[in-house]
């Protein structure tokens, strides 16, 4: 295995530069190309996930964490851990179905989708986790300073 990881990054280093990864791809049979449209389309499916699941990742991790009993956290909770159960070959037919089959057509919206469906469930419990940390005295200072009590606005 190191000798081919070896081999592969020996004659691998020597094509990577600035024109390789600013070029689009060249027809089959073609000399030269590069990988922009892969970069591209990287970096707009890891933000279209994100802009999905960070807001709502964190709001639901706010209100778990602050309401630790009821019939609605509880519920929560339940549908977090299944989804975080759920393999993504899944998650990605069901992007296909409501997005790819609804639309007529395969968009970086579909991909992002699920992308973010898989980060939904990490980042709510990492919310939940860390705001569990904070220390109630902490909490209570700043309800002395004139915080609003969670629930009221």
């Amino acid at each position: 295995m190191f000798f081919i990881l070896f081999f592969i990054t020996s004659k691998g280093i020597s094509v990577i530069n600035w024109k390789f990864l600013t070029q689009l791809p060249k027809p089959v049979g073609e000399i030269g190309g590069g990988i922009s449209n892969a970069i591209i389309g990287t970096l707009m499916l890891i933000g279209i996930g994100t802009a999905f699941s960070v807001p709502v990742g964190i709001l639901a991790g706010i209100f778990l964490s602050e309401n630790r009993k009821g019939k609605l956290a509880s519920f929560t909770r339940l549908c977090v851990e299944t989804l975080q159960g759920v393999p993504s070959i899944v998650i990605g037919i069901i992007a296909y179905i409501w997005l790819v089959v609804s639309v007529g057509s395969f968009s970086a919206l579909s991909g992002g989708v699920a992308l973010g469906l898989m980060m939904l469930p990490v980042i709510i419990t990492a919310t939940e986790q860390t705001l569990k940390l904070i220390p109630g005295s902490l909490k209570e200072a700043s309800l002395a300073l004139g915080v609003s009590y969670p629930g009221q606005f």
